[in-house]
């Protein structure tokens, strides 16, 4: 008997997706269950009996339970319905090579979808007809352990055999304490035979002893207390583990690897000003690369910084990138729903509110330009520009292609924003580096900042 994984739908052209008109009868949905299942994970609970076997070497972890968050901060990522105009009809949709291209249009399970915006009609172009809810319409690509979070799972559950005390280093060390033990008994033994006066039987005795003194048969037990040791020292210091056996390997770790951002640096951004803007009456400026405070910012740059970002209001509080939310604190804009933006100040000179008509997802194949002066000092900077659009057909900018958007921009200056290093950041390199440990740094970020930061923290890229 031979098994096939199941072939998921993720390697057809744009129109088979577009063109799909989901099921029509009760027979298609019982027949297209029977075949994907239901999109659910079933892994089997053992039970208490059988955790407690496995554990009776390995005290104090029978009711452990893992509390761990995800590192980092949780930022909601925005989605964008799958847009005709931008692909060819034969455009193949490949969720496993073009990840960067489609990712944006995927929605991942496990997640939890906070707002959704109807689609513009111009735009739509799906053959099932809108629900009558407003709601969204998906495509299900995988289920169950074919997704990405299943394919997590599966790593979790079966990738490794699980690492206890009764390692092979364990059994060659007790081997060796065997050897000694059995060399000891032996010339006891030895000595003791060539005595005609000594009994035998507590000769035989004696060779027992030597063996079960020098190979204790609660040496698992002991291994394992080493280890809950080990956690006991590292919570005293706030470091919690949740895999306590893999303890004794970190003492073979000569490479350590960290990223940059939240790491190294601090998650708290620092925004300086802005650089780079034309010398006015309002703004007067001694050099190209002076900043100018983001309170003191011409109007028209202002209204950038407020209105180009991706941040949501859900529940009342502003959620999204932390870089886009420190610039909108420090320009004295408030955000409410319906992407509308307001002034901290009613009496603030300038327009009293602005609305984001359309928003074009970042894209990281895009070359953005880069303030070297400022980039190398290990500052963020970000470009700005603008363009002035007539108000009388706003629904008409919906469909407008990106590449034609931005085009004839005029420029607004460099955004510079800093990420400083975390106070105990110089103090875990210095004595990483004591312990003769090499350290890399791992980042996404621009090549000139991440050489700065690694400059400051003698680590390498």
């Amino acid at each position: 008997m031979v098994f096939h994984r199941l072939s998921y739908p993720t390697t057809h052209a744009l129109q088979y997706y577009t063109q799909h008109t989901g099921y029509h009868s009760l027979a298609e949905l019982n027949a297209a269950s029977a075949r994907w299942q239901d999109n659910e994970f079933d892994i089997p609970m053992p039970e208490f009996w059988e955790l407690l076997k496995q554990h009776l070497v390995a005290p104090f972890f029978v009711f452990q339970v893992n509390e761990a968050m995800l590192s980092g901060e949780s930022i909601p990522l925005r989605k964008e319905m799958l847009d005709v105009s931008q692909y060819d009809a034969d455009t193949v949709f490949n969720m496993d090579e073009n990840v960067a291209t489609v990712k944006k249009h995927i929605l991942y399970g496990g997640t939890k979808v906070l707002q959704f915006t109807a689609a513009n009609s111009a735009i739509h172009a799906s053959s099932v007809p809108d629900p009558p809810d407003k709601g969204c319409i998906a495509f299900v690509l995988r289920t169950g352990f074919g997704t990405t979070q299943g394919n997590l799972m599966r790593t979790i559950l079966f990738s490794a055999q699980r690492v206890t005390a009764n390692n092979m280093e364990s059994m060659l060390f007790i081997l060796c304490l065997l050897c000694f033990a059995l060399v000891a008994s032996g010339m006891v033994l030895h000595q003791g035979l060539q005595d005609p006066t000594r009994n035998t039987f507590k000769l035989f005795l004696h060779c027992v002893m030597i063996i079960t003194s020098v190979v204790p048969p609660e040496l698992p037990m002991e291994l394992s207390l080493a280890v809950t040791n080990s956690l006991l020292s590292l919570s005293k210091r706030n470091i919690f583990c949740t895999e306590p056996f893999r303890i004794p390997f970190a003492g073979k770790v000569d490479v350590v690897c960290f990223d940059k951002t939240g790491t190294l640096t601090s998650d708290a951004l620092e925004m300086h000003g802005v650089a780079g803007l034309l010398a006015t009456s309002v703004v007067p400026l001694d050099n190209p690369v002076q900043l100018v405070a983001p309170t003191a910012l011409p109007t028209s740059v202002q209204l950038i910084l407020a209105g180009c970002h991706s941040l949501m209001v859900v529940d009342g509080k502003v959620l999204g990138d932390p870089l886009e939310t420190t610039i909108l604190s420090h320009v004295k804009w408030n955000l409410r729903p319906g992407d509308v933006l307001v002034p901290h100040w009613s009496f603030s000179p300038g327009p009293k509110s602005m609305k984001i008509v359309h928003r074009y997802a970042f894209s990281s194949e895009l070359k953005r330009m880069m303030y070297t002066h400022y980039a190398m000092k290990g500052c963020r900077v970000l470009a700005l520009g603008s363009k002035s659009l007539s108000t009388r057909d706003l629904q008409r900018f919906k469909t407008i292609a990106r590449s034609t958007m931005e085009t004839d921009l005029v420029f607004g200056g460099f955004v510079v924003l800093d990420c400083p290093l975390k106070p105990d950041t110089a103090d875990v390199i210095l004595h990483l580096n004591k312990s003769n440990h090499k350290l890399v740094m791992i980042t996404g970020d621009n090549a000139l900042t991440a050489c700065d930061v690694a400059t400051q923290t003698n680590t390498r890229l």
